[in-house]
C-alpha cells in the first residue's frame, strides 16, 4: 500500500514540474510513460530544440492512437456519437433548414 502512495506522489511531482493537466497525465499513463521519464525529459535552457513535456506527450499520443480524444475530458457529446477523429459526427448534429435543398424552390442558381 505504501508503494501506491509513493507512486501517486511521484505522479503529482511530475504533474507539477512538467506543468501537465489531468488529461495529459492520463495520456502518459496510457502510453506507458512513467513519472520519472517525464521529469527527465524536461528541456533545459540549452536544449531549445526539445519540445516541452506537454507537447511531447500529446504528439506521442497522437502518433500512437490518432487524434481521438482521451476518456478523461469528454464533452457532452457521447463517444458513440463521435467519428473516428474525436469530433462530433454529422449524424448526431441537429438538423437545420440549411442542410436540406428544396427541389421545388424558385431560387436562381448561378450555373
Amino acid at each position: 500500500m505504501a508503494a501506491r502512495h509513493q507512486k501517486e506522489g511521484q505522479w503529482n511531482a511530475a504533474k507539477k514540474r512538467c506543468r501537465l493537466n489531468d488529461e495529459e497525465v492520463q495520456m502518459a499513463k496510457q502510453l506507458g510513460i512513467g513519472p520519472r521519464t517525464l521529469i527527465k525529459n524536461i528541456p533545459s535552457p540549452s536544449e531549445r530544440w526539445k519540445q516541452p513535456v506537454k507537447e511531447w506527450v500529446r504528439n506521442l499520443y497522437a502518433k500512437k492512437f490518432g487524434n481521438r480524444c482521451s476518456h478523461v475530458g469528454t464533452s457532452k457529446t457521447s463517444l458513440a456519437a463521435r467519428d473516428g477523429y474525436g469530433r462530433a459526427s454529422r449524424a448526431s448534429a441537429p438538423e437545420t433548414e440549411s442542410d436540406f435543398i428544396d427541389a421545388d424552390s424558385d431560387v436562381d442558381l448561378p450555373f
